[in-house]
């Protein structure tokens, strides 16, 4: 059976993006101004087809990245609701959650498995997103996080 593992919504509240940890592509949901209904319109399959635990959308809706196969970070180009992978893949990001600022110009993904076999944790993995969508690690990333950054939350002031 599919599971579902996470979801988000574009910021034009126009589509809802579901992965799961047992599936091999991402699904697109209209959702119906009048009623919220969701309607399930695309499919687009995964880069690395073995699951994702996690999907993030950039605020200025070009843009998704997934957690796939228990550590790729995968870019995509969002046009009319269907994602098409991008070549920057980034193995050996172990996160469970993805943040993208405000102005759409960078990624952070916490990475806590004490059991990671790059050895690396505790830590914020650091990414600059390209006008074509493509990830640049930050220089001197990953960053310390403290003990079992699970979770990663931006805002504005």
């Amino acid at each position: 059976p599919k599971q579902g593992t996470a979801i988000a919504i574009d910021s034009t509240a126009t589509y809802i993006y579901a992965v799961g940890s047992n599936t091999s592509s991402i699904l697109t949901y209209s959702i119906a101004p009048a009623t919220g209904l969701l309607t399930q319109t695309k499919t687009s399959p995964m880069a690395k087809q073995s699951g994702a635990y996690t999907i993030a959308l950039a605020p200025n809706g070009q843009f998704a990245y997934t957690i796939e196969a228990n550590n790729y970070l995968v870019t995509y180009q969002i046009t009319n609701g269907t994602l098409t992978p991008l070549s920057t893949i980034y193995s050996g990001v172990y996160g469970q959650q993805i943040a993208i600022d405000p102005s759409s110009s960078f990624v952070y993904v916490p990475q806590a498995c004490s059991n990671c076999p790059s050895g690396v944790y505790n830590v914020v993995n650091e990414f600059t997103i390209g006008s074509t969508g493509a990830l640049t690690r930050l220089s001197g990333s990953p960053a310390p996080a403290g003990t079992t950054p699970w979770g990663i939350t931006l805002t504005t002031q």
